[in-house]
């Protein structure tokens, strides 16, 4: 199996694991207006994904991971930018796609602004690159932890991802805080292609239009 894949399964759990929750899951999300819990130190959060990442078997070069993982804890308790942080890795031109360098580029943003998603999301994409993955991860992560009152409502509510709206995925939150399990409906999976489609199409006339004069 890759390596690669290993440890980017690896960080998600390793987070779920190590970060402090609420006697019950289910009730972080039934009630997100509850304060979240309080967090381990960044270095001390740091120590725990060292052991769970050792424990689990999960990366094949950890000795490159942890000397990095030494750098984030630094960096961080310096108070240094993320995009700062990854220019330190050879990162000013963007984070590229390799398994290392979105790890320790998610952990930093996240580990400098726990309890603010907005702000963690934002220095993950000021990094540039492969912005929508490491946004994602660091976004899964601190939403995770503040609950949905803290994803901010201007972004949310903007957001087009139709079929799947903001209302339907709180509605699957909901349903999985509860345990149970929300059936996507039928016609999805046309309404999906549709969209696609459309969007095929805009992006291609916007090629073609680059095309022609004026440049």
């Amino acid at each position: 199996m890759n390596p690669n894949s290993r440890l980017s399964r690896a960080l998600p759990r390793a987070s779920l694991t190590l970060i402090p929750k609420p006697k019950s899951a289910r009730l972080r999300l039934l009630l997100p207006r509850a304060a979240p819990p309080k967090m381990k130190s960044p270095r001390e959060f740091l120590s725990g994904f060292k052991i769970f990442i050792t424990e689990n078997g999960d990366c094949e070069n950890a000795e490159e991971l942890f000397a990095l993982i030494e750098n984030i804890a630094a960096s961080v308790e310096r108070m240094e930018s993320t995009p700062s942080f990854a220019a330190s890795l050879g990162l000013q031109h963007g984070v590229s796609g390799y398994i290392f360098h979105t790890v320790s580029v998610c952990l930093h943003a996240w580990l400098s602004h726990q309890d603010d998603a907005r702000k963690a999301i934002l220095e993950a994409v000021r990094c540039g690159g492969d912005a929508d993955s490491t946004a994602a991860i660091v976004g899964g992560i601190v939403g995770a932890h503040v609950g949905i009152d803290e994803i901010p409502y201007d972004w949310l509510d903007k957001m087009i991802e139709w079929p799947r709206t903001v209302a339907w995925m709180k509605k699957c939150a909901h349903e999985a805080a509860l345990g149970q399990h929300l059936k996507t409906p039928v016609w999805f999976g046309a309404a999906t292609f549709i969209r696609n489609l459309f969007l095929l199409l805009v992006v291609l006339g916007h090629g073609l239009r680059r095309l022609l004069p004026p440049y």
